[in-house]
């Protein structure tokens, strides 16, 4: 209830343990309406999300490896900086490697004002990655992708000792 009152101005118009020890319908139905006028008025007040202040988060936008599904959120906000609620905007995500090289990218709208961004590098190179809101850049970032680490299990009396200058087996 807290976390209501400060992100959405929801009043606390009871104590969390009225709703559990002793409930009354009309409280809470006053209550849970007012979730409704707050998401009423975000939608009026904010209008669509502000690429000046929307902000990109997760490991994906700062490093990735070979082969294995990179992910990073965009948190949309409008101008005055409060996150938006809603989705609906459309972000363009766009990741390039060193050649130009369009890697195919994933983009979901998770209908909360955040988006979902997916990718998977194929080569261990620098990305750049463009995020977009319509025809104004949010952000562009270079992701550093690293090769995965293979392990291999080595067997033989060659692994176990040799000579310089004779012939060691390996399976």
């Amino acid at each position: 209830m807290q976390v209501a009152k400060a992100e959405l101005g929801v009043p606390m118009i009871m104590e969390a343990e009225d709703m559990v020890k002793a409930p009354e319908d009309l409280s809470i139905m006053t209550y849970v309406s007012y979730f409704q006028q707050a998401e009423e008025k975000q939608k009026e007040s904010s209008g669509n999300a502000d690429p000046t202040k929307t902000e990109l988060s997760g490991e994906g936008i700062v490093s990735a490896k070979v082969g294995v599904v990179a992910f990073f959120t965009i948190i949309a906000k409008d101008s005055t900086g409060k996150r938006r609620v809603v989705g609906g905007e459309s972000f363009v995500v766009h990741i390039k490697n060193a050649n130009g090289v369009e890697i195919p990218v994933n983009v979901k709208d998770n209908n909360n004002g955040s988006y979902s961004v997916t990718y998977t590098p194929q080569d261990p190179a620098e990305l750049t990655v463009t995020v977009s809101l319509g025809s104004t850049q949010v952000a562009q970032r270079k992701v550093h992708v690293i090769p995965v680490a293979y392990e291999f299990n080595v067997r033989g009396n060659g692994v176990a000792g040799g000579s310089v200058g004779f012939p060691a087996s390996l399976i």
